[in-house]
């Protein structure tokens, strides 16, 4: 069974600040933890409307490379 975290997710209000932020921590945090909890991969959203989501997916997944395999 391959177990995917969903918490990286901009339509989460708490993940869109951090979106819209570039809240490196904060995405990092919830990189880990879901990790931490046996996550296999991470499914990783960055769409805000009125957001560059290109450029803040780059940065998402540049942030979540930092802290994860």
């Amino acid at each position: 069974m391959i177990i995917i975290g969903e918490s990286l997710n901009a339509t989460i209000p708490s993940v869109r600040q951090a979106v819209i932020n570039h809240d490196t921590e904060k995405i990092a945090s919830l990189a880990r933890t879901q990790t931490e909890c046996g996550a296999d991969m991470l499914d990783v959203n960055a769409a805000v409307p009125g957001q560059n989501e290109i450029e803040d997916l780059v940065w998402m997944v540049r942030t979540v490379r930092t802290v994860t395999d």
